[in-house]
């Protein structure tokens, strides 16, 4: 099965894979960014070194850094 789905319409397609709705293509993106490993650490990694204290200050780069960075990533890939 694939993710991606081409245009019918012969007067807007060009060339390129589409996603076929936006939670298939945000979880697509999610994947590529976060990865299993992480995911499967985190609970730990945060319990063994601070709790709370850690969530918040990765929440708070997350925000700051992290998501103008994928949103500026994800722009610039659909634009070249």
């Amino acid at each position: 099965m694939t993710l991606t789905a081409k245009h019918k319409r012969k007067d807007t397609f060009d060339g390129r894979d589409r996603w076929l709705n936006r939670p298939i293509f945000i979880l697509g993106a999610l994947g590529s960014c976060i990865g299993l490993g992480n995911v499967w650490r985190f609970p730990f990694m945060t319990y063994k070194y601070g709790g709370v204290k850690f969530t918040a200050a990765y929440l708070v780069a997350l925000i700051i850094a992290g998501l103008p960075m994928l949103i500026l990533e994800l722009t610039l890939g659909q634009k070249m």
